[in-house]
């Protein structure tokens, strides 16, 4: 399941600093060759040159020329490069001060010999930063990966910055170091960054988080970013010590672990050890701290290095916060308190009656109860410890579901009320995952299935079932929980599908998907299938709510005395204007539409206003047994939209389907045979795909 997006394109800067020293990468995946990805995080050991500097501007203006293989004159190369004339002048003197000659000017254009031209953008560091943020990014990295101090000059000739700009980018600097209990100091020509190391290992993921702009999708993203580093290693030595203690994590929360895991790994390789202890020390579950020793001892033989008592103890939080047993049959809503706590248990009573009683939202379901009391627990024990989960779903949650996330802003307020505890927007989104799998389906999510998997722990697979459906079954499926108990499956609610590798004694309320305990192709074709038959059935189900929403029976009608456009959207304007649906304005603005372009698909019409301004959502259906003249169109159906501004959704959700249905013909024909609403009705939802 992805857990980061790609947000933007990510600037490349490579940097080869003096030897010995390691430094960050980090890059533009627009530039990187075929098939190649440039790393984002990497160590060298190489000397920085000095080749001969052109702009971005200037670089892009070479580009152009090169790629053209042609003279081009000034007024071309400006509307390419959207610049001024004078301003394509200006570029050509300054790239000809830098390489002598190199755009020769001619009667007819400009040219650049093909080899000069690929000398001067391999030497051009077109990746030096040029932003503040971007500045600030590789600053940071730049002293963490150099122990903390580096000599300002030197610093500031790196990025062809003055000391004048470096200060001014100390202010941003220092408010992003505080946030990670850094401290950032200039003392004469040295700049500091000092503070813990667990804290600098913080600020660098945050950095790279922010870099990529929520990049990580997948493992393949993370071994880009850090390309000395096995991350398929890595996440074969989690999930081998998962699996054999019976702990299941989810794909958020593994590239989550295996991003701070590969931190860790790499600073320890270049000698920067954590041996700091925790500053509270909270007592461990012997469970938990065997599973860390585990983990870590595993990881230390494999990529040759040690890991401190503290670097251990880091390993357990990050993995009792971030996993969960395979199998919590125990667990009830009635003892969950024996597991954490009854301040956590009285607190996520707390969290959902506020969403009841605010927004009449009835979370009281037994496994939403015992999920989101389990996340609240972990949620805590991550504040406590400062290890705060990156959620690379902030925006798109923020974006997509507003009111989820309104409601988790208002439960963090109630969080930092009974416990002191101040909240960041990536937890606060984590909430309205919670929440969100409850109420509706998250956007990103909108295409999985959820399901779970019952496989009776006696099979004792060396590698996880579970793992290798998430892998083949990525954007289709979304393992929700694995069972190995069959009297579990009692209490399931929240999931679409059940997939078993033994047939139930039960009878189950949901799809049942039997595969073999190997994931063969033939289990993945059934797999397929099911999720497809699962989607249709809840496309459909949506679009007959949206349907039988704004369709009533007064709105449907048969008839043959409406002969032309206008006659007919007047007979129907009145209908909707009786009905309280719509305004004495809306027949105008209806034909105002129609003024630009006609709402006619062949045989039928949907007309419409361009703005939603209706009082009440309807849709009025006219089936006619003679064609109506629609401009240079006979339409036999006419299906009339009004929407009010706050259904903007239920409009997306039913005119595209809608339409794509009706232009297939033989529908069309199967649509004017519809004598009453409910008929009209079924027969779309029966045909949508």
């Amino acid at each position: 399941m992805p857990l980061f997006f790609w947000g933007r394109v990510g600037v490349y800067y490579e940097y080869k600093s003096k030897a010995g020293c390691p430094t960050l990468q980090y890059g533009s995946y627009s530039s990187a060759p075929p098939g190649e990805k440039k790393p984002i995080y990497a160590t060298h050991s190489t000397k920085r040159k000095d080749p001969p500097f052109i702009a971005s501007k200037q670089n892009q203006l070479v580009q152009t020329l090169l790629d053209q293989n042609q003279q081009l004159n000034a007024t071309q190369l400006a509307n390419s490069l959207g610049v001024s004339v004078r301003t394509v002048h200006n570029y050509i003197n300054a790239v000809n001060a830098q390489y002598q000659d190199a755009i020769v000017s001619t009667p007819t254009g400009y040219r650049i010999a093909p080899a000069m031209a690929q000398q001067m953008l391999h030497q051009s560091p077109s990746d030096i930063p040029q932003n503040a943020q971007d500045r600030c990014t590789y600053i940071l990295n730049r002293l963490v990966q150099k122990g903390g101090s580096l000599n300002l000059y030197d610093l500031c000739d790196e990025i062809y910055i003055s000391a004048t700009t470096f200060h001014g980018l100390m202010g941003k600097m220092r408010r992003l170091t505080r946030e990670y209990d850094l401290s950032l100091a200039v003392s004469g020509d040295t700049v500091t960054l000092t503070g813990s190391e667990r804290n600098k290992r913080r600020l660098l993921s945050g950095l790279l988080y922010h870099e990529s702009a929520s990049a990580f999708t997948s493992t393949d993203s993370l071994q880009a970013a850090f390309p000395s580093i096995d991350i398929e290693k890595i996440r074969a030595d989690v999930m081998d010590v998962l699996n054999e203690n019976h702990y299941f994590i989810n794909d958020y929360s593994l590239l989550n672990l295996l991003l701070h895991i590969a931190i860790a790994i790499n600073r320890v390789q270049n000698g920067c050890v954590y041996t700091e202890a925790p500053s509270t020390m909270h007592p461990l579950d012997p469970q938990n701290e065997r599973l860390a020793q585990e983990l870590t001892e595993r990881l230390a033989r494999n990529f040759n290095i040690r890991f401190s008592a503290a670097e251990q103890y880091e390993m357990a939080l990050l993995l009792v916060s971030r996993t969960s047993m395979l199998d919590y049959a125990a667990i009830t809503p009635d003892n969950i308190a024996d597991y954490i706590g009854s301040d956590c248990t009285d607190l996520v009573h707390q969290l959902i009656n506020t969403v009841k009683d605010f927004y009449d939202i009835n979370l009281d379901e037994p496994e939403f109860f015992i999920r989101f009391a389990l996340h609240t627990h972990n949620l805590l024990v991550r504040a406590q410890n400062r290890s705060f989960c990156k959620n690379p779903l902030v925006s798109e949650i923020r974006q997509s579901c507003p009111l989820i996330y309104d409601v988790s802003v208002q439960l963090s307020g109630i969080i930092r009320e009974k416990t002191g505890i101040t909240l960041d927007e990536d937890e606060i989104a984590y909430i309205a995952l919670h929440l969100g799998g409850a109420l509706e389906t998250q956007k990103e999510l909108a295409n999985r299935v959820p399901a779970v998997l019952y496989c009776p722990s006696y099979y004792n697979m060396d590698s996880s079932l579970a793992d290798r459906i998430s892998r083949r079954m990525q954007g289709k499926i979304l393992l929700t929980n694995v069972f190995t108990k069959e009297s579990l499956l009692d209490q399931l609610t929240g999931s679409a599908l059940v997939i078993s590798t033994v047939r139930p004694h039960r009878v189950l309320d949901m799809p049942l998907v039997l595969i073999s305990p190997f994931l063969t192709n033939s289990d993945i074709m059934a797999l397929n299938r099911k999720v497809e038959e699962i989607n249709t059935q809840a496309r459909r189900e949506n679009f007959r709510r949206s349907l039988s929403a704004i369709l009533t029976p007064e709105l449907f009608e048969t008839g043959s005395h409406c002969t032309t456009r206008e006659e007919v959207v007047h007979h129907m304007c009145s209908r909707l204007l009786a009905l309280g649906c719509t305004t004495p304005a809306f027949e105008a603005a209806v034909m105002e539409r129609e003024s630009i372009s006609s709402t006619a698909f062949g045989q039928f019409a949907i007309p419409h206003t361009l703005k939603m301004c209706s009082p009440r959502t309807c849709m009025a259906v006219y089936v006619s047994r003679t064609p109506i003249c629609w401009d240079d169109t006979a339409v036999n159906l006419v299906i009339m939209l009004s929407f009010n501004p706050n259904d903007r959704k239920i409009f997306y959700d039913i005119f595209e389907p809608l339409s794509m249905i009706l232009l297939d013909s033989n529908n069309l024909k199967g649509a004017l045979l519809c004598r009453d609403y409910t008929a009209f009705i079924d027969f779309l939802v029966e045909r949508m795909e």
